[in-house]
C-alpha cells in the first residue's frame, strides 16, 4: 500500500517551533507561493519572517540588483550636457595648453591646478575650446562668467533663428500652361506664406503631357506672380531670379512677419 506523503511548508514548521499551541490570533503567518504560471517548479527558498512586536512581518520586495541606480535625464538634458563645454575641474586632464589673451599664441603645458589658482574664480573660470592635435592636450581660455555666457545664449539664438528658417521654408511648384483658377489658388497660398514672415521659392516648369507655351504667356505668368508679391507689406525677392521663361525658373520670395 502506498502512503501519501504529508508536505510541511517552511511556513507551517515555523509555527510549530515558535507556536506549539498553535499561533496566536494577533500574528499572521506568510507563506511563499509557487507561481501558478510555473506550476512544474517547486520553490525550494526558505522564508524569512520578520517578528516586529508579535506580528510577522514579510520580507521586503526586491527589484533587480540593489546596487542598480537609475537616474532619468530627459533628452533636453542631455543635449544641455552635450553642449556644455567642459570647463575648470570638469576638464579631464592634468595638464593644459592656456591660450595667451594678447598674442592669442599657445602657451606650454601647465598643471590644470596652477591655472586654476592663478585668476579670480568668481568672475572668470577656465573653458575648454579645443584639443591640440600635437600634445592631444586641451586647449583652454580664461573667460569672463559673463561674456561667456552672454556668447552662448547668442549662439544659442543663432542656432534657432537658422532652425526656425529652415521649418518656415515652403515650395510652390508651377507649370507655364497652369489654369488661371489654379494659378490664382497657388498665389493666394504664396501670399499667406509671405505674410507668416516665410520664405517661399517659386518653381516654374513645363508639365508632363501639357501644351506648349508662348513666351508671352510664360511672361504674363511671371508678371502676375510679382504683382501679387508687391501687394505684400515687406515681401520682396531676396535673391535674383534664376532660369528663363519657357524653361526652368526659379524665383526666390521672402516676406515679414506680422505678428509682434
Amino acid at each position: 500500500m502506498r502512503h501519501a506523503r504529508h508536505l510541511t511548508t517552511d511556513a507551517e514548521a515555523l509555527q510549530r517551533v515558535f507556536f506549539p499551541g498553535g499561533a496566536p490570533s494577533n500574528v499572521f503567518l506568510f507563506r511563499r507561493r509557487n507561481n501558478p504560471l510555473q506550476p512544474h517548479l517547486r520553490s525550494s527558498a526558505r522564508t524569512t519572517v520578520t517578528f516586529l512586536g508579535g506580528v510577522a512581518v514579510p520580507p521586503p520586495r526586491t527589484y533587480g540588483p540593489s546596487s542598480q541606480t537609475f537616474h532619468p535625464t530627459s533628452g533636453r538634458q542631455q543635449q544641455k550636457q552635450q553642449e556644455t563645454r567642459p570647463r575648470d575641474e570638469g576638464i579631464r586632464s592634468p595638464t593644459v595648453h592656456l591660450v595667451d589673451d594678447t598674442t592669442n599664441s599657445l602657451a606650454p603645458p601647465a598643471p590644470l591646478p596652477t591655472i586654476l589658482s592663478s585668476f579670480d574664480r568668481t568672475t572668470h573660470f577656465l573653458v575648454q575650446v579645443a584639443t591640440d592635435a600635437s600634445t592631444s592636450l586641451p586647449v583652454c581660455k580664461i573667460v569672463n562668467k559673463l561674456d561667456f555666457r552672454t556668447a552662448e545664449r547668442n549662439r544659442a539664438k543663432a542656432a534657432k533663428a537658422v532652425q526656425s528658417v529652415a521649418k518656415s521654408h515652403k515650395t510652390i511648384e508651377l507649370g507655364w500652361a497652369i489654369a488661371p483658377n489654379d494659378l490664382d489658388h497657388r498665389l493666394k497660398k504664396m501670399v499667406e506664406f509671405l505674410e507668416e514672415g516665410r520664405r517661399v521659392d517659386i518653381v516654374i516648369a513645363r508639365k508632363r503631357k501639357s501644351r506648349l507655351t508662348t513666351v508671352d504667356e510664360g511672361t504674363e505668368v511671371v508678371k502676375g506672380i510679382r504683382q501679387r508679391v508687391g501687394g505684400v507689406e515687406g515681401a520682396r525677392e531676396w535673391k535674383e531670379m534664376e532660369g528663363e521663361v519657357g524653361g526652368v525658373m526659379k524665383i526666390y520670395l521672402e516676406g515679414t512677419s506680422k505678428k509682434k
